[in-house]
């Protein structure tokens, strides 16, 4: 009599590999997490430094200063963070306040899901470029969180923090480099 030659798992085998699935999905389970929350930080990041590029260029190229305001519908606002959208608009009676004769080059709407933009003291509000694409004040940070991804404090790594330079230049960081920030929610 011949033996059948029959191939397959044993129920242990089969048990062994489910468990090490598991443990592996487990293990891999926090970082895949936090992937929508990095993107979305990341983008909105990127389209708020898209914006002040193209606040400091217009303000180049139509040689007239330049804002760019945390905004609450068509105005410029105080209150909240840049999460809430912001306003680009040429300066035209160069008072660094909005009026009906300022024109509006771009709005953005606000990003909410957790995320916060906060800005510190000389950027906190808004961001104004004189006709020559430079600051009007002292250089600024504004950094990026998402409170999905854990506690600023305990894990500074995960913020993100846009530099902007007196002369208009912008760079982004880290939040574990950049020593100068003390939190997302307080600047």
């Amino acid at each position: 009599m011949r033996q059948n030659d029959a191939s397959g798992f044993t129920l242990i085998e089969l048990m062994t590999g489910l468990a090490v699935v598991a443990i592996l999905t487990v293990l891999a389970l926090p970082g895949y997490q936090a992937l929508p929350g990095r993107g979305l930080r990341e983008a909105s990041l990127s389209a708020l430094a898209a914006d002040i590029r193209l606040a400091r260029s217009t303000a180049i190229t139509r040689n007239r200063a330049v804002v760019l305001c945390k905004r609450h519908q068509t105005l410029c606002t105080t209150d909240g963070g840049w999460e809430q959208g912001w306003l680009i608009y040429v300066d035209q009676g160069r008072s660094g306040v909005k009026d009906d004769t300022d024109a509006v080059i771009r709005q953005q709407t606000g990003w909410g899901h957790g995320l916060t933009l906060r800005g510190n003291t000389p950027v906190r509000n808004r961001i104004r470029f004189r006709p020559d694409g430079a600051l009007s004040g002292i250089s600024g940070a504004i950094v990026a969180c998402d409170t999905r991804m854990g506690n600023y404090a305990t894990n500074r790594a995960e913020a993100r923090i846009l530099i902007i330079a007196t002369t208009g230049r912008l760079r982004t960081v880290r939040g574990d480099e950049y020593s100068s920030i003390t939190g997302c929610e307080a600047l």
